[in-house]
């Protein structure tokens, strides 16, 4: 099993990559991607959590001509952890903060003196452009985080959801008998994230051919 899979199930050329083989192209995950070093994030994102999974299952299908049950395996969008305290992590600002009030409270009862003021004074300036900065910090982070997520994190992880939905009916349809290994091969070939699968046919090939080595077949 597995010997000219890919030679007979696409007419191949040297080189061609996974995503070069499908019926649909053009697909453009990290189309918006111009940064380098958003561009570098993305195929690093790729390559550490999505990319193993594909070549495993090609491995998988080429070699044993199944695909096994599995959990789950990309990230997802999930809710970030909870974060620590607003003012345990900003002590400076709380510090200040604590300062200021200590002088709105301690300024009716004092003499008034020009220390007393300038004290008062000097925190409350304090206060109020450490927390226009601490705003401004805020927005620049989340503009930055929503930038990251839109060019690469949610497109890999929306593309690995419809990947396994589609993995999922093969392996259940190849179990029934339903689908041959070709057409198996074929249909992870179109989609979404194998369409951007770095890995070229000769390596896909020498993947399977070291597996099924391994594994004593």
């Amino acid at each position: 099993m597995g010997k000219g899979l890919f030679k007979d199930a696409f007419d191949v050329g040297a080189g061609a990559t996974l995503g070069s083989l499908t019926v649909m192209t053009g697909y453009t995950i990290g189309s918006n991607i111009i940064d380098n070093t958003v561009r570098n994030a993305f195929e690093t994102y790729r390559s550490q959590y999505f990319d193993p999974v594909i070549r495993q299952d090609l491995c998988e299908l080429m070699v044993k001509g199944l695909l096994p049950a599995a959990a789950y395996p990309f990230p997802s969008n999930q809710i970030p952890a909870e974060k620590a305290n607003f003012f345990k992590r900003h002590m400076i600002f709380t510090v200040v903060l604590i300062w200021m009030i200590v002088n709105i409270i301690y300024l009716p009862f004092s003499g008034k003196t020009d220390a007393d003021i300038l004290s008062y004074g000097l925190s409350v300036m304090l206060v109020f452009f450490m927390g226009i900065g601490l705003v401004l910090l805020k927005i620049f982070k989340a503009g930055g985080r929503k930038l990251v997520q839109h060019t690469y994190k949610s497109e890999l992880e929306n593309a690995g959801q419809e990947y396994w939905y589609v993995r999922e009916y093969i392996r259940q349809a190849l179990a029934r008998h339903e689908l041959s290994v070709e057409d198996s091969i074929r249909k992870i070939s179109n989609t979404q994230l194998a369409r951007i699968f770095p890995d070229t046919v000769e390596k896909i090939e020498a993947n399977a051919f070291y597996y099924r080595q391994r594994i004593g077949m």
